[in-house]
């Protein structure tokens, strides 16, 4: 029970929403302490660098800290040399419109670098009096507040690429294979009211493990192999796409004929693929390989002989005639899309990881 307990404790701490402030807070204090002790100017510069870096895993914090740095530079650079070529005796307008729409196209061309549009613009529109000290204080913060985030990123829970998003793409595929549980539950409940809303093909943890691979593009360490994760991401994408039309389907009952003539299949196909699913995110987190393939296209293809007999002659109505030939297209892709998933589980488990041993349920 304490056992229990405690790793549930643990579970909290981890967690993205106890695990972001407390970076952010560790960065700006060590950006702002340090500052201070050294006795440098631009003290706020620092503190909001080290604010804005933080992000959700410790490649995120380095590329977006690796970022902000190049583009300070960068607009520096350029604001530096506007000054040298005249600046401080140009229009105002005239010297906001060359230095930011010249940081501009660098930044078009390299995003890596946008940052520099701040720093630019600060030099151009309020220019210090000793230019050049200036703006070397401001990159000094800024890379003093950079760095900082990336130590509270290290020194507070800090969570790798890899793990935290195979943990999202997990998830994504529990949450999935509940839903198509429960959207095919209601096609072979003939007691089941029909259903109101639509399911979407996108899922929250699916689209934040996609933010988090955003987040460390720019990261100038790699601890992860980008390409696999990009592939499970996009098998992932494929299947919850593929959701929609199993949605339409059975978004009303069968009628009572029609449940009594399709047979238990009907039943066990969604509790097959929501236990292929469950296997599916255990092995994305433990890199295991599948020893078996997904008992649920076993149960379709029981099912499939039986959608196969539908046709007016069975004497079924014609909205269950149509439903039960766009719910077996629906299925059809759905499990297509699984025995895809399933071959990338072979080779990313085949690189890292035993087989998974676990016996499928039909």
């Amino acid at each position: 029970m304490a056992r229990r307990a405690r790793a549930g404790l643990s579970r909290r701490f981890w967690q993205d929403s106890v695990r972001f402030p407390a970076q952010t807070v560790v960065a700006v204090l060590c950006a702002y302490y340090f500052m201070v002790g050294m006795q440098w100017p631009d003290v706020s510069w620092a503190a909001f660098s080290a604010l804005f870096v933080v992000r959700a895993n410790l490649e995120g914090t380095a590329g977006e800290a690796t970022a902000r740095i190049a583009g300070a530079l960068a607009g520096i650079a350029i604001g530096v040399a506007l000054a040298m070529a005249g600046l401080p005796r140009w229009p105002f307008p005239w010297a906001v419109v060359a230095g930011v729409g010249i940081m501009g196209l660098i930044a078009v061309r390299w995003p890596l670098l946008n940052y520099g549009l701040v720093t630019v613009a600060v030099l151009t529109v309020a220019p210090d009096p000793d230019l050049l000290d200036g703006a070397w204080d401001k990159a000094l913060a800024i890379m003093v507040g950079s760095l900082s985030g990336i130590l509270g990123a290290a020194l507070v829970l800090p969570r790798a690429t890899e793990p935290h998003v195979r943990a999202q793409l997990a998830h994504s595929l529990r949450v999935l294979g509940k839903t198509v549980a429960a959207r095919a539950g209601t096609f072979v409940d003939c007691n089941a009211q029909t259903r109101r809303g639509r399911q979407g093909s996108e899922e929250p943890a699916a689209q934040s493990a996609r933010d988090i691979l955003g987040q460390a593009r720019w990261s100038p360490v790699k601890l992860f192999n980008r390409k696999e994760t990009d592939r499970l991401l996009g098998r992932i994408d494929a299947l919850w796409c593929a959701v929609p039309v199993l949605d339409s389907a059975t978004r009303s009952p069968l009628s009572p004929a029609a449940c009594k003539w399709l047979g238990d299949e009907a039943r066990l196909l969604p509790e097959a693929f929501e236990t292929d699913m469950r296997r599916a995110a255990d092995m994305i987190e433990t890199r295991r390989s599948p020893a078996e393939g997904p008992a649920s296209t076993e149960v379709f293809k029981d099912l499939e002989r039986r959608l196969g007999e539908v046709s007016p002659d069975n004497g079924l109505a014609p909205l269950d005639h149509s439903a039960l030939q766009v719910a077996h297209w629906g299925w059809g892709a759905l499990l297509e899309e699984t025995q895809a998933l399933w071959e990338i589980l072979r080779q990313d488990g085949g690189k890292a990881g035993a087989p998974d041993l676990k016996t499928p349920s039909a």
